[in-house]
């Protein structure tokens, strides 16, 4: 069942709060080694939203920087008090701001369409019965599917 927009969430403390205004695009998981070490996790989840419906609505996260193997560039914004990352924004696709789900005040509509970097993944780790890609994945795939959780 589709929640009720604004979605909303923020940082462990409470110190960084944002919301988005509009549908997300879709919920993934992702199995990459860069996604492994960040979260510390055996995968991370990634929820692609408009970059015009998303703002920070409370506090200012940290900016930081970072270079993905493939080189392209992504800023993660982090609460300066507690260190979680919110959300972050993947300069290949400027038009987006991927939220981490699990920063959401309300989580139990989360329902991921698909596994990403599956080739990385920890075998114990991967989701039966969703889709998995072995490396980049299908976005139109993955649009289509997520608007059967959650209708246009």
């Amino acid at each position: 069942m589709a929640p009720q927009l604004p979605l909303t969430g923020g940082c462990l403390c409470g110190a960084v709060r944002y919301e988005v205004r509009t549908r997300p695009f879709f919920v993934y998981l992702c199995h990459c080694t860069d996604c492994q070490r960040r979260s510390g996790a055996a995968f991370c989840m990634g929820m692609p939203v408009p970059r015009e419906s998303f703002a920070v609505i409370g506090g200012a996260p940290e900016r930081v920087d970072c270079t993905t193997p493939s080189g392209s560039q992504t800023i993660h914004n982090h609460c300066p008090v507690c260190r979680i990352r919110t959300h972050s924004e993947p300069q290949a696709y400027p038009a987006s701001v991927n939220v981490r789900p699990g920063t959401l005040d309300d989580t139990k509509w989360v329902a991921p369409v698909a596994q990403i970097w599956v080739r990385s993944a920890q075998p114990w780790a991967l989701v039966p019965g969703l889709t998995q890609y072995e490396t980049d994945p299908d976005f139109p795939a993955m649009l289509a599917a997520f608007a059967k959780i959650w209708p246009t």
